[in-house]
C-alpha cells in the first residue's frame, strides 16, 4: 500500500509540473531514402528518375496536437554515380581497411549494423517481411515552424536535419550494399519517422522538434517481388558451394585459391543481360539451374566466396574501356586483398572468355596490361554508390588502393605483411 501510494504521487508531481502545450504537433512522415545501389554494365541504360508525393492531413480535435499523415517515394536508376568531388563524407577513417561499413560512424553505423544483423545473421526471420523499426542513437533536431497550430516542413534547420537523415540512411545502405551481396535481394529502401514538436524557448522558432520512430521499408524496392522469400535456399547454395571450393583448395596457398574462385565462377556462369534487376545480384549462380548474370553478378560472388574463406575483398565500381579510344561503360569489378598487404584487381566478367578462363584480369595491378592498354587507364573508379536526387550527391566512400605492379611481379619484393581479414559474421541455420 505505502508504495503504491509513492506511485500515485509521483504521477501527481510529474502532471502538475507538465507545460500544457508541450506536445503542440505530431506528424508521420514516409519518405524515400533514395538509396538505389548500383547497376552497372557496359550496355546498361539510366532507367530514369520518377516521383510521386501523396499527403493525407489529419487534424486532431485536441488542441494539443495536430497529425499529419504523408508519403513520398523516389524511384531511380540504379546507375552508380561519380561524386568524387561533390560527394559528402561522413566516415571516421580516412583509408580503407576490411569493409565500407568501418568507415560509417554515427547514425549511419548504428543503422549499418542493424541492416547486417537483421538481414544477414538473422535473416530467417525476415522471410515473412523486412520491414523493421530503429531509433538513431544520436537524436536529430531542428527548429521547427509552427503556424496556426500545424506543424510547416519549412526553414533551413527543417531542410539540414531531414538531409541528415536522408544521408545516414543512404550511406548505411550504399555500404551495406557492398559488403553484404548475399542480400541479394536488397536494392534500397523507403523509411518513415515521426516528427515531433514540443515548445523551447531557446529555439529561434519557439519550437523544437525530432524525428523519432523509423521504419525501414525495402520491400518494394526488391530486386523481384518478394525475392527476400528466397533468402534461406540461396544461402544453402552459398554454403554448399563454399564448402565444394574448401575442399578443392585444402592446401593451396592464398594465390591458388583466389584463382579457384575467379574459375569456379567463370566456370558455371554465362554472362547475359535480361534487362532485369536480377542479373545485377548474385542470385542467380545459387538459385538458378543455368546462372547468368552480368558484371555485378560476378563481382557480388567474387565478394561472397571470399567473404566466407577468410579472405578480404571488396566490390569496385566504376566505369572501364577496352582500348585508348574505346567509350567507357559502366563496371564493376573487385580488388583483393593479398599476404603482401598490398590490393589487386580481380575481374573475372573480363576473364570470361569461353570454357578455359583468362588470367590477364586476375591479380593484376594499375601499371598492368589489359587488352590494350594499361588498367589505370582502362578504369576509373566511383567512390559514391549510388544515385541520389540533382540536389544531393551520394555519400562517398573510401576504396582499397590498387597496387602498381601484379602480385607476380611483386612475389620476393616485400615481405609478406598481416593482412586485415575480414571478420565473418556467422548466418543462421
Amino acid at each position: 500500500m505505502r508504495n503504491k501510494k509513492k506511485g500515485i504521487g509521483l504521477l501527481l508531481a510529474i502532471f502538475l509540473s507538465m507545460d500544457p502545450g508541450i506536445a503542440l504537433a505530431e506528424d508521420w512522415i514516409d519518405e524515400s531514402s533514395g538509396i538505389e545501389e548500383f547497376v552497372s554494365e557496359t550496355d546498361s541504360e539510366d532507367l530514369g528518375i520518377e516521383s510521386f508525393v501523396s499527403s493525407e492531413e489529419i487534424h486532431a480535435e485536441d488542441e494539443k496536437q495536430i497529425v499529419s499523415v504523408e508519403s513520398g517515394e523516389i524511384i531511380s536508376g540504379a546507375i552508380a554515380g561519380d561524386s568524387v568531388d561533390s560527394g559528402i563524407s561522413l566516415f571516421s577513417l580516412d583509408y580503407y581497411t576490411d569493409s565500407y561499413g568501418a568507415q560509417l560512424d554515427g547514425n549511419a553505423k548504428a543503422l549499418y549494423d542493424l541492416l547486417v544483423q537483421n538481414y544477414v545473421v538473422d535473416y530467417s526471420q525476415y522471410l515473412d517481411s523486412v520491414d523493421f523499426p530503429f531509433e538513431f542513437p544520436n537524436t536529430i533536431t531542428f527548429e521547427a515552424v509552427v503556424e496556426d497550430g500545424s506543424f510547416q516542413r519549412k526553414g533551413e534547420s527543417y531542410v539540414q536535419a531531414t538531409n541528415d537523415v536522408k544521408t545516414a540512411i543512404q550511406a548505411a545502405s550504399d555500404a551495406f550494399s557492398y559488403d553484404y551481396p548475399q542480400a541479394f535481394w536488397f536494392r534500397g529502401s523507403n523509411y518513415g519517422y515521426r516528427v515531433s514538436c514540443v515548445r523551447d524557448g531557446s529555439s529561434s522558432t519557439g519550437y523544437r522538434g525530432t524525428f523519432k520512430n523509423f521504419t525501414f521499408k525495402p520491400a518494394n524496392r526488391e530486386i523481384s517481388e518478394n525475392s527476400h522469400t528466397r533468402m534461406g535456399d540461396f544461402m544453402g547454395g552459398v554454403q554448399s558451394a563454399v564448402a565444394e571450393l574448401n575442399e578443392q583448395t585444402v592446401g593451396m596457398d592464398m594465390e591458388q585459391k583466389i584463382k579457384r574462385i575467379h574459375d569456379y565462377i567463370c566456370q558455371r556462369v554465362t554472362y547475359r543481360n535480361d534487362n532485369t534487376l536480377w542479373v545485377h545480384s548474385a542470385a542467380s549462380l545459387f538459385l538458378d539451374a543455368d546462372p547468368a548474370f552480368v558484371c555485378e553478378g560476378y563481382a557480388k560472388s567474387m565478394k561472397i566466396f571470399c567473404y566466407y574463406m577468410g579472405i578480404n575483398c571488396a566490390c569496385i565500381s566504376g566505369t572501364a574501356r577496352g582500348t585508348s579510344s574505346g567509350t567507357p561503360g559502366a563496371h564493376m569489378w573487385n580488388y583483393v586483398q593479398m599476404d603482401d598487404g598490398n590490393w589487386y584487381l580481380v575481374d573475372a566478367t573480363w576473364d570470361d572468355v569461353g570454357t578455359s578462363p583468362s588470367s590477364r584480369y586476375l591479380l593484376v595491378g594499375r601499371a598492368t596490361k589489359g587488352q590494350y592498354i594499361t588498367i589505370g587507364e582502362e578504369r576509373v573508379e566511383y567512390t559514391s554508390f549510388s544515385t541520389t536526387s540533382a540536389e544531393t550527391a551520394g555519400p562517398v566512400f573510401i576504396l582499397p588502393v590498387l597496387a602498381e605492379e601484379s602480385y607476380a611481379d611483386n612475389k620476393g619484393k616485400n615481405e609478406p605483411a598481416v593482412t586485415v581479414v575480414p571478420t565473418v559474421t556467422p548466418t543462421a541455420a
